[in-house]
């Protein structure tokens, strides 16, 4: 599914460990609070500095979960403007636009979300495997800047 990239290799015995903390990480914190989501990754990142592998999977996590939470931001503002706007509709007398609204709600969030959550467990589990592997406009940046 994703293109492995034979050049980085796990160099230690816990290099495996921290490239899939990283997605494993972010899972954990990005579900109570998602701005917290990029601490993992972050601290790995910074404080692997000898670890080529950890650094990869830590700096392409990192890269990537500040884009979701970027886009999140937008898509959320975007709903809630479209939200208010049925609660005004609907103190028009148009009462089942927000009811409408909710498989609506779970289409834009609910669903990219777990499809999102088994991505990075996937990602773990190949990080774990020792793998490092190319994400699309992530992984070309992420190698000029290990």
């Amino acid at each position: 599914m994703f293109e492995v990239i034979e050049d980085i290799k796990p160099e230690k015995n816990d290099s495996k460990v921290l490239g899939a903390l990283a997605y494993i990480g972010t899972v954990f914190l990005g579900v109570a609070m998602s701005y917290f989501a990029i601490i993992v990754p972050l601290l790995i990142y910074l404080f692997a500095r000898d670890d080529k592998f950890a650094r990869f999977h830590a700096l392409q996590c990192l890269i990537v979960t500040f884009i979701l939470i970027v886009i999140s931001m937008i898509v959320f503002t975007l709903f809630w403007l479209l939200w208010m706007l049925g609660i005004i509709l609907s103190a028009a007398g148009d009462s089942p636009v927000i009811f409408a609204m909710f498989p609506l709600f779970f289409l834009i969030f609910a669903l990219p979300g777990i499809i999102l959550l088994l991505l990075y467990i996937y990602w773990a589990y190949l990080a774990y495997q020792g793998k490092a592997f190319r994400l699309p406009f992530v992984t070309k940046f992420v190698l000029k800047n290990l």
